[in-house]
C-alpha cells in the first residue's frame, strides 16, 4: 500500500531531525556563563533547557512540536520520494 519509496522518504524525516538536534547538542554551551543563565538545545524548537535557578528540564511543547513537524515532514518526504521513484522505474 504504502511503497518503498514512500517508506524511505518518510524514514528520512526523523533521520534528519535527529542529525539537526545532535548538531544542535553539540553546539549548545556545556556550562553557563553565569549562575542564573541557561543553556538549552533543539531545533528547530528548544527542547532542552539547563542551568540557571531551575536545574535540567524538558521542554515539552518544544518536543511536541519537533515531533508533529517531523511526521508532516516524513509524510511530504515519503510522497515526493515514491512519486520519483516511480517516475524513475517508469511506473504510473
Amino acid at each position: 500500500m504504502w511503497g518503498r519509496g514512500f517508506i524511505i522518504g518518510f524514514l528520512m524525516s526523523p533521520l534528519i531531525f535527529l542529525v539537526a538536534n545532535l548538531y544542535s547538542y553539540y553546539r549548545m554551551r556545556r556550562e553557563p556563563v553565569l549562575i542564573d543563565t541557561t543553556v538549552s538545545f533543539g531545533l528547530p524548537f528548544r527542547i532542552h533547557m539547563s542551568g540557571g535557578f531551575v536545574g535540567d528540564s524538558i521542554l515539552w511543547p518544544g518536543l511536541l512540536i519537533n515531533i508533529l513537524i517531523a511526521i508532516c515532514l516524513g509524510i511530504i518526504l515519503g510522497l515526493v520520494s515514491r512519486r520519483l521513484l516511480r517516475k524513475q522505474t517508469g511506473l504510473s
